[in-house]
């Protein structure tokens, strides 16, 4: 056994280091592949080169100090996960070299069960593997959902001029001429030079150059509708790839402008999303908004089940011809297409007063993506071997495998055990999100107890916590009382739900009925008892 020493020229001395073998290592550029472990000795708090070299070698490191603090040793640990043991000098002596010998032997030790990289083989760069997340969406259990896709798309889908300002900013500013009020430099203008200038004529030409071109028909807006975690963002960002024209010498792009709608400010709507031009207000600066931004482009409004209501009649507006209303400045068609998205039942909020209808109406265009756990076992194997190669979490170890020259990822397998435990998870309140969690985190734990497998041990698997929107009020009992003379039933289970938000209360349910309690009140649904008003089961 190779061991590298830095920093402790009397090390072999000071410990027993029966059949091990030491090397001094002066500078990082002495660290190679040869070295199985490494002491270094850190004095003060500045980290010699040769700890990061040993990090990006993943070679287990005793790290010798005088005194660190406790920020500094918190530092070391966060920068360096290679390292296994901190030990002041004094009790180096104490040190278990098998113990060190066990953490190489672990390190090196072959894994067992299944191994990552076998179904499908992922880039090792991180770009190359982000770009790639689409090959989640491939899969029969998606079939049905990318058939709704694809037509979707074939309504949306409307040509475009070419875009006639730089979205990006990727210009010099423009200085105007004082007297005039014109411009020194010619087009292509930048997007904020445009708003900033609003006002003036050779930027409202510019702005509205293209209105006479407007889109006739308006393309639907599009709505993804799927439970948190199954891949709407994702989506969105492949929508816009195929409905925005890319980028080449003689044309710019339109951007995909996300809108965070459960956080929107109803009193600065319009300020916020289309933006207001130099001079509007004495308070404020110009705006660029994000329905401006997404000219030309997409515009996304995420979450927008969690939309607030007056928000949600200001949006309609925009709906009816997609205008671009900066305030201070004259309208002009914004050729944006419209994508939302929300993992909330929009039918409830409806029925409970939350949501406008006349909103909903407008998303003729909506496709469901399919939870995780509606995805076969082979299907799941797939996604699981996807996530485990992300070079983020489970990167290539310098080390190489025996006869080839490729090196091997930290952790090269799962157990069959731990994949057990992973496809039978119902992954209810995350899906590819929780599906990723889990095995990001059980990966972290592997590396720390240097186990070249995932096994069980390293699983957190949490049992459901959340409920739908529609049972969110639900509690469950195993009996209710005799419906009292006087109780009132209703026709339909919406109703119960719509009471329950308006006044706030609880709804009582056993097997198929369902009870408000409020007051003298007595609201039911289910089926209406006989005269003699049995206690109902």
């Amino acid at each position: 056994m190779l061991v590298g020493n830095h920093g402790c020229p009397d090390l072999a001395a000071r410990l027993e280091m029966a059949g091990m073998e030491a090397r001094v290592i002066d500078t990082h550029s002495d660290l190679n592949t040869d070295i199985e472990y490494l002491f270094v000795r850190v004095s003060g708090e500045r980290y010699p080169p040769v700890l990061a070299r040993a990090a990006e070698l993943d070679i287990p490191t005793t790290v010798v100090v005088d005194v660190l603090s406790t920020w500094a040793l918190a530092e070391l640990l966060l920068r360096n996960p290679n390292v296994e043991e901190i030990l002041e000098d004094a009790t180096l002596g104490s040190l278990d070299l098998e113990r060190v010998r066990g953490t190489v032997a672990m390190r090196t030790a072959v894994g067992h069960g299944f191994r990552i990289g076998t179904l499908l083989a992922m880039p090792d760069d991180p770009e190359g593997y982000e770009a790639r997340r689409y090959l989640s969406f491939v899969s029969p259990a998606m079939a049905g959902f990318l058939r709704e896709l694809r037509a979707a798309l074939g309504q949306m889908v409307r040509p475009r001029p070419p875009i006639p300002w730089d979205p990006t900013d990727g210009h010099d500013p423009v200085e105007i001429v004082e007297k005039s009020g014109e411009p020194h430099t010619q087009a292509p203008y930048n997007l904020s030079d445009l708003v900033r200038h609003a006002k003036k004529p050779w930027a409202r030409e510019v702005l509205s150059a293209a209105d006479e071109r407007r889109w006739q028909p308006l393309p639907p807006p599009l709505l993804l509708l799927g439970e948190s975690g199954t891949g709407k963002s994702l989506v969105a960002r492949l929508i816009h790839e195929q409905l925005t024209d890319a980028v080449s010498d003689k044309r710019l792009r339109g951007c995909l402008v996300p809108v965070n709608t459960a956080a929107m400010d109803t009193r600065n709507f319009d300020y916020e999303l289309f933006g207001a031009a130099q001079g509007t207000w004495n308070e404020v600066d110009y705006r660029v908004g994000a329905i401006t931004q997404a000219a030309y482009g997409t515009v996304f409004f995420d979450e927008i089940g969690d939309m607030p209501v007056p928000a949600q009649s200001r949006l309609l507006t925009f709906f009816n011809d997609l205008a671009v209303k900066i305030e201070g400045a004259r309208a002009f068609f914004s050729f944006t297409h419209v994508l939302a998205a929300t993992n909330r039942d929009l039918d409830h909020l409806v029925t409970s007063g939350r949501f406008k209808h006349d909103l909903l109406a407008r998303f003729r265009c909506r496709v469901t993506l399919p939870p995780l756990r509606q995805r076969s076992a082979d299907e799941l194997r797939r996604l699981v071997d996807f996530v485990a190669q992300d070079p983020a979490v489970n990167p290539r170890s310098p080390r190489h495998e025996p006869g080839t020259s490729r090196a091997e990822r930290l952790v090269t397998h799962i157990s069959e055990d731990a994949m057990s435990l992973v496809l039978g998870h119902r992954y209810s309140e995350g899906n590819f999100r929780e599906l990723e969690e889990i095995i990001h985190t059980g990966i972290w734990r592997a590396r720390g107890a240097n186990s070249r497998t995932l096994e069980p041990d390293h699983l957190e698997l949490r049992p459901q916590r959340f409920r739908p929107d529609a049972d969110r009020r639900v509690i469950n009992v195993r009996a209710l009382p005799a419906a009292p003379k006087g109780a009132v039933f209703v026709e339909n289970i919406d109703e119960i739900s719509r009471y329950a938000d308006l006044r706030n209360c609880p709804i009582l349910r056993a097997g198929g009925i369902y009870a408000i309690i409020d007051g003298d009140l007595h609201l039911r649904f289910g089926p209406v008892p006989e005269a003699n008003g049995h206690a109902e089961r």
